[in-house]
C-alpha cells in the first residue's frame, strides 16, 4: 500500500492503555501512517501532552457538566437529537446507548439527550472532513459506542484489538462493536506446526480467575501495580462525585466480605443432570448491548429455568471479577427461583463446564471451553467462536427455548470433535498473531518493541484486508 493511499488511523485511548497506545502510535507513525489521539477526558489528553504527542494530534471529545447544563437552558431537547441523527442517520441505536451508559444514566432525560448531542457534535467537527480514517478503541464506553455508529453511517472501519483466548497468548483485530466479526488477516496463512489442542484447552493467563488481591498474594501483581490499578479504576470513575466513588468501593468491599465469609453458596451432590449458567461482568458492552433481550441477567436465569426441563439443574456460577459488585440480595434472588443452584465465584467453571449437559452464556468465553471439550454450548448473542461447529448461537426466548428443548443432546463422537476444533484451530490462527495487548499492569511484556510490531502488523493487515474488501459486513 502507497503512503497515499494510507488511512489515518485514530486511537480511542484510555488511561489504562495510554502506555501501550503510545508505543503502537510510535510505531505506526514508523510505518508511515498518519496518527490521532481521540480522548473523552481532559486528564487522558493532558498524559499524551507529557508524553510529547503534539496537541494539534489530539482530539478531545471530552463533556463537562457545565456544557451539559448550559445547554439544557439555551437549546430544545430535539436540538439534541437532531445532532444525533446527523451524525449517525436516523438509527435508534443511539437512543439506545445513552440509555445503557453507566455516566450518561446518572443524568435525567433532557440532560442524557443533550450530552449525547455535545458528544456528537464533537465527533463530527473532528471527522467529517477526513475522507479515509480507521478508529481503534475499546467499545466499552458511550464514547466508542457513538465513534463506532458514526464509523459505520461513513463506511469506514471501527475495530478493536482483543486477545483471542483460545489459544492465549494470540491476539485479533474485531470489526465493530461486538466480538461477532473476527477479521482475516491479509498474511493470514497458517504455516508451521499447530499446537496440540491439549494444550490449546489448557491455555491460561497465569492470573486467570483471580482478582488483584489473589494476584498480590501470588506475587503476579506487585504492590506498585496494584497502586497503578487503583489509580486506573479511580481515573474511570471520575465522572462520579467523589462521595459516590467512596460509596461504591466501600460497598463493594462489604459486600465481597459478606459473599466470601458469609454467603452460603450451594455445591452440586452429583445426582441430578445440570445446565450451566456463568454470569459475566456488566456492565459490559457485549452484555448490554448486543442482545437487549437477555441484558438483565436474573431474568435470563428466570427464562432459563422456565425453558429448561425439570430433569435438569440449572447451575449460577459468578464471574471472579464481579464479587463484590452484586449486592447479596442478587443471589438471594437467585436462590428463590426452584431448581437453581448458586456456586461460589472460586468454583472451577472448567470442571463445572465439562460435567455439564450444556452451557449457557450471552458470550463468554467457557462456551468456547465447552464446546473444545465436546458439551454443547449456546450463546445468547452473536460471538466470534460461533464458527465452532459446538457453539450454538439464538438470537431470542423462542429460539432459546428450542435449543434447551434438544436436551440431553449426544455429544459429538471423537473424531467429529476432533476434527471441529481442528477447523476451530485453523480459523483462528489464521486471523491472529502471537502478542499481547492490554494494560502493561496484567501484561509486563506489551512494550517489548516485538510485541508492539505484532500488534501493529494485526492492526494494519486487519485493516488493509477490510478495506480492500475481505468483510464488509460490521456490526
Amino acid at each position: 500500500m502507497s503512503d497515499r493511499t494510507r488511512p489515518c488511523i485514530y486511537i480511542s485511548t484510555v488511561f489504562g492503555l495510554i502506555d501501550v497506545d503510545l508505543a503502537l502510535g510510535v510505531e505506526l507513525g514508523r510505518r508511515s501512517y498518519p496518527v490521532r489521539w481521540i480522548v473523552s477526558r481532559d486528564e487522558s489528553a493532558a498524559a499524551l501532552r507529557r508524553a510529547g504527542v503534539e496537541p494539534a494530534a489530539i482530539v478531545s471529545l471530552a463533556v463537562s457538566r457545565s456544557e451539559v447544563r448550559q445547554a439544557l437552558c439555551d437549546t430544545r431537547a430535539d436540538a439534541a437529537a437532531a445532532s444525533l441523527v446527523r451524525a449517525f442517520g436516523p438509527s435508534g441505536d443511539p437512543y439506545r446507548f445513552l440509555m445503557l451508559d453507566r455516566f450518561a444514566a446518572q443524568w435525567p432525560g433532557p440532560a442524557r439527550l443533550h450530552y449525547g448531542g455535545l458528544l456528537a457534535t464533537r465527533i463530527r467537527a473532528a471527522l467529517d472532513a477526513v475522507s479515509d480514517f480507521v478508529i481503534i478503541g475499546e467499545p466499552s464506553s458511550l464514547t466508542d459506542w457513538f465513534l463506532s455508529l458514526y464509523a459505520r453511517r461513513r463506511g469506514q472501519l471501527f475495530c478493536s484489538l482483543h486477545t483471542v483466548r483460545y489459544p492465549y497468548g494470540r491476539i485479533g483485530c474485531f470489526a465493530g462493536i461486538d466480538d461477532s466479526t473476527l477479521l482475516p488477516l491479509v498474511n493470514g496463512a497458517v504455516s508451521g506446526a499447530r499446537p496440540s489442542m491439549e494444550s490449546v484447552i489448557e491455555s491460561r493467563p497465569d492470573y486467570y480467575g483471580l482478582d488483584s488481591g489473589d494476584m498480590g498474594q501470588r506475587g503476579l501483581l506487585e504492590w506498585p501495580s496494584r497502586i497503578r490499578l487503583l489509580h486506573q479504576n479511580s481515573d474511570e470513575m471520575a465522572d462520579f462525585s467523589l462521595k459516590e466513588r467512596i460509596l461504591r468501593r466501600l460497598r463493594r468491599i462489604v459486600h465481597r466480605e459478606y459473599l466470601s465469609r458469609a454467603f452460603r453458596f450451594d455445591a452440586l451432590d452429583g445426582q441430578r443432570p445440570y445446565v450451566l449458567f456463568p454470569l459475566q461482568v456488566q456492565p459490559e458492552m457485549v452484555v448490554d448491548v448486543c442482545n437487549p433481550e437477555f441484558r438483565d441477567q436474573l431474568r435470563t436465569v428466570s427464562v432459563i429455568r422456565r425453558l429448561l426441563s425439570p430433569a435438569f439443574d440449572l447451575v449460577v456460577k459468578e464471574h471472579h471479577s464481579q464479587l463484590g459488585c452484586r449486592g447479596p440480595g442478587f443471589y438471594r434472588a437467585v436462590r428463590k427461583i426452584p431448581d437453581v443452584r448458586v456456586m461460589s465465584p472460586k468454583a472451577d467453571g472448567r470442571v463445572l463446564a465439562r460435567n455439564a449437559a450444556a452451557v449457557v452464556s450471552v458470550s463468554g468465553t467457557m462456551l468456547l471451553e465447552a464446546a473444545m471439550v465436546g458439551v454443547p454450548a449456546i450463546a445468547l448473542s452473536p460471538i466470534f467462536f460461533g464458527v465452532h461447529e459446538g457453539v450454538h448461537i439464538v438470537r431470542n426466548v423462542d429460539e432459546l427455548a428450542a435449543e434447551l428443548g434438544k436436551l440431553p443432546i449426544t455429544p459429538l463422537d471423537p473424531a467429529r470433535l476432533a476434527a471441529a476444533n481442528r477447523a476451530w484451530l485453523d480459523w483462528v490462527l489464521a486471523r491472529s498473531r502471537r502478542a499481547e495487548y492490554g494494560e502493561l499492569i496484567y501484561y509486563p511484556r506489551v512494550l517489548d518493541p516485538r510485541n508492539v510490531s505484532a500488534i501493529a502488523d494485526v492492526l494494519t493487515e486487519a485493516a488493509e484486508g477490510w478495506r480492500g474488501g475481505a468483510v464488509r459486513s460490521v456490526p
